[in-house]
């Protein structure tokens, strides 16, 4: 499992490589405050402003051409991830199939 590097700002935008893939991230700042990940893999977009959650996969089949999966994960125990606790107990995880 590896943990991406995300800045503790409410929006952001950045890419990497995962098992052998470009991936491009969007978080955003949603309504109520809401964490909203949107990823592009190789250039297809795999979805946009998804509501982000604590131990959901993010990946998921059909259209999951990574090879892998992506999930927030809360030290802290909250439901949702928010900014303010970016990099420190909340934090963006990728593992490979």
């Amino acid at each position: 499992m590896e943990k991406l590097t995300i800045q503790a700002i409410p929006n952001q935008n950045f890419s990497c490589t995962l098992g052998g893939k470009l991936f491009d991230v969007s978080i955003q700042l949603g309504k109520s405050n809401s964490t909203l990940l949107s990823i592009t893999v190789d250039g297809v977009t795999q979805f946009t402003g998804v509501l982000s959650v604590n131990k959901a996969q993010m990946m998921l089949p059909p259209r999951n051409v990574a090879n892998g999966n992506l999930m927030w994960l809360c030290d802290d125990g909250a439901s949702y991830p928010y900014y303010e606790q970016f990099g420190t107990t909340h934090n963006l995880y990728w593992w490979s199939n």
